[in-house]
């Protein structure tokens, strides 16, 4: 996904990609495992073209053009303040040149997302905040996606782990996670992060 000078089309991009791997996991669960890793490849994809674009001037919803308090000559330039910060310790290897899409942090992780957003200060990183504070829904998501690309038994723990810790669901196994109904909320584990997802894109957009 590339950084553009409009953050609702990167938004939209984004939605439409993962509601059509919603609709397929729905129709098909053995497609859970294709939604999982590919839900957070696009968030990932997403999160980084966010903030490239909004080193663009890149405006939002509302026209309102966005920008970090420091100019950030290239993408190449804020590229580095995004590994130096989300990822301090291969920044200190004396790295020399420009990096790879190897060496760039995780933004699906939320915790180094709003690392990354806390030392950049963008204009709308209140509005980055106020839409993380159910990021866990993301984490739930994460574990199950770690589970699926890195099968053991340890990865099968921490995926029905994180699940059960936030939804009133019973034990079960990793591949079933997802599909579990938690009746105080009406609505599948799926269901719910999904959602999650698409007004995360809208509010941060």
């Amino acid at each position: 996904m590339n950084p553009c000078l409009n953050l609702s089309v990167i938004s939209e991009k984004f939605k439409k990609r993962i509601t059509k791997l919603h609709v397929d996991a729905k129709s098909n669960p053995d497609k859970i495992e294709r939604y999982c890793i590919f839900a957070i490849s696009q968030l990932n994809n997403f999160l980084r073209a966010h903030l490239l674009s909004i080193r663009l001037g890149a405006v939002n919803s509302r026209n309102i053009a966005l920008s970090y308090p420091v100019t950030y000559l290239s993408d190449d330039q804020i590229i580095d303040e995004f590994i130096h910060q989300g990822y301090p310790g291969k920044w200190k290897s004396g790295k020399v040149g420009t990096w790879s899409l190897k060496d760039e942090p995780a933004f699906h992780t939320t915790r180094v997302f709003l690392c990354i957003v806390s030392k950049l200060h963008p204009t709308n990183e209140p509005n980055i905040q106020t839409a993380l504070i159910d990021s866990w829904k993301i984490d739930v998501l994460r574990e199950a996606r770690n589970y699926f690309a890195h099968r053991s038994i340890y990865t099968e723990k921490n995926a029905v782990a994180k699940s059960s810790q936030h939804y009133t669901v019973g034990a079960v196994r990793a591949t079933e996670v997802l599909f579990q109904y938690d009746a105080t909320i009406a609505s599948t584990v799926l269901d719910d992060i999904h959602n999650y997802l698409l007004s995360f894109a809208d509010d941060i957009s």
